[in-house]
């Protein structure tokens, strides 16, 4: 095959958006929610996007075309103009790799919103989402006007020479701002890549985005009868029960978990045991953690133990988010 030949097709393949790991965002298709589908204010939404002025973040089934399976709806709140952004994680704390200076990135997606209302684009470096140490890159910059149909924006920007992190920035933040208090808007397909021209998105499979997500958040159980994991009474009055994550996570994450009466219980030793109080977090790292609680009823020391949900309400995960 000619060298002519060989361009022409991975010019084709790269028109087609073919190429992969191109995206910097992860769940830019919003296909992931692990919290649920709908969220609060100054919260995550769909999973990597977190809210700021905004009443929720909702799922849609209101899409730009047929390769999407859903939006991300956010709603404004109490008299502000309110955001949705996702933190995309550096290399190494305190360096700005995979990013560079004096080099060109393209922003593109999906929005929609009430014609004449406007959504802006910012970019920075911070310690983590709206968290400290800020360094501008690029400030509230207008990137559509809305005419209340589905339309595809891009925006290019330079990194340039004077744009590098701050002390301990651990992510570039990307931040979507509504100009308009209390409004409502739709997006998905968002995609932050290198180079000058935005490429068709790159869509992944939902277990690689979920994979993706794990890594800063994991559900591991949510609702009634759901298995949690085996473990023991270490005393008459301790339970444990041993977790180990689907994938490391980016940090040694904390425990989000649901308590409340009778929302888990323990078979072991041929009785069992109903869990009410809250649970605590031992011995976590990024591939398993030990959590332990003191059940309702006390179990013979040493005995073997399996644990479950037994409440719609019952759910716990675990945190690393940036």
């Amino acid at each position: 095959m000619s060298k002519a030949r060989e361009l022409a097709e991975l010019g084709a393949v790269y028109d087609s958006g073919a190429l992969s790991n191109r995206n910097f965002i992860i769940n830019g298709a919003m296909q992931v929610w692990q919290r649920g589908t709908t969220s609060s204010n100054n919260s995550y939404g769909a999973d990597r996007w977190r809210g700021t002025s905004v009443t929720s973040q909702a799922q849609s089934t209101d899409v730009p075309n047929a390769s999407f399976a859903y939006s991300n709806a956010a709603s404004g709140s109490g008299g502000s103009a309110g955001g949705i952004g996702t933190p995309i994680e550096l290399q190494v704390t305190g360096k700005s790799a995979p990013f560079k200076q004096n080099t060109k990135y393209t922003f593109s997606g999906y929005f929609k919103g009430t014609s004449g209302q406007k959504l802006q684009l910012r970019l920075r470096y911070r310690d983590g989402m709206f968290g400290a140490n800020s360094q501008e890159i690029l400030a509230s910059t207008d990137i559509v006007t809305f005419d209340g149909t589905w339309q595809y924006v891009t925006k290019t920007v330079d990194f340039g020479s004077s744009v590098d992190v701050v002390g301990t920035s651990k992510c570039l933040e990307l931040l979507l701002i509504h100009n308009t208090a209390d409004a409502t808007w739709y997006q998905t397909g968002c995609q932050f890549e290198l180079g000058t021209e935005a490429t068709p998105f790159e869509h992944r499979s939902f277990g690689d985005e979920l994979a993706r997500c794990q890594r800063y958040y994991y559900r591991h159980v949510n609702g009634d009868n759901q298995f949690i994991g085996g473990g023991d009474m270490y005393t008459t009055s301790q339970l444990n029960a041993n977790i180990d994550f689907p994938t490391a996570m980016r940090a040694f994450p904390s425990l989000v978990a649901a308590s409340g009466t009778n929302y888990y219980i323990a078979y072991g030793a041929g009785t069992s045991t109903d869990v009410t109080n809250s649970w605590n977090l031992f011995k976590e790292h990024t591939n398993a953690a030990t959590i332990y609680v003191t059940p309702t009823s006390t179990v013979t020391a040493g005995s073997g133990m399996r644990v479950i949900t037994s409440s719609a309400s019952g759910s716990i995960a675990f945190d690393a988010e940036l």
